[in-house]
């Protein structure tokens, strides 16, 4: 790419490192590395004609996600990935998906605090779902 001027190099974050996460202290913070490394990659490389972005979804409609229902906040895959090539050259940092930019905007507004209250009632319920999907696979 250096030789050549030119190429395109796209890392995928999460939202998860916008904000220090209790309780998800390695992905969290995993993902605000990320964001750093393609930052610090951009201030050597991007005046060589290579475009460096980070993008940082927030919740994807996924199996893997445990979410397969779609919603305003929550696309499907496919939707999420169109969208989401789109913005390859239009911004250095982005969520991807618009309704997730505003999620994300939201949350740079919001007091930290709440931002941890909401934290820490999501984990709540995914550490609940995870236990009553873990129980039922052990009952059948």
């Amino acid at each position: 790419m250096v030789a050549r001027k030119a190429g395109i190099i796209v890392n995928i974050g999460s939202a998860a490192g916008a904000v220090p996460m209790a309780k998800w202290s390695v992905y969290s913070a995993s993902k605000k590395y990320v964001s750093w490394l393609t930052a610090t990659l951009r201030k050597e490389y991007g005046h060589q004609g290579i475009i460096f972005q980070t993008i940082t979804p927030l919740m994807v409609a996924t199996k893997m996600a445990g979410n397969p229902n779609t919603s305003f906040f929550c696309p499907d895959s496919d939707s999420f990935a169109k969208s989401a090539l789109n913005t390859i050259g239009n911004s250095s940092d982005t969520t991807g998906y618009i309704t997730h930019q505003l999620e994300y905007e939201m949350m740079n507004l919001a007091p930290e605090f709440i931002l941890d209250m909401a934290v820490a009632r999501s984990s709540a319920q995914l550490k609940e779902a995870a236990l009553k999907k873990k129980e039922k696979s052990l009952l059948t």
